[in-house]
């Protein structure tokens, strides 16, 4: 499987943008279509220095042959 991935450093994100990006997690959860991105996978990476990570893993759209 192929995928797209989008990485966010939370920690520079104020609070509105943060909502923001949360919020287009949960859009993405919600939509199915065959020309719209398929959100597969978000984890989130806590680095000891208090960096985290979010990670969208989504499939690439791969058009039909």
């Amino acid at each position: 499987m192929q995928v797209a991935i989008k990485i966010i450093d939370k920690t520079r994100l104020d609070d509105d943008n943060l909502r923001k990006v949360y919020r287009e997690v949960q859009i993405l959860k919600l939509l199915d279509h065959p020309n719209i991105i398929k959100l597969y996978q978000v984890s989130t990476v806590v680095y000891p220095e208090g960096r985290a990570l979010l990670t969208l893993h989504c499939p690439t759209f791969l058009p039909p042959k």
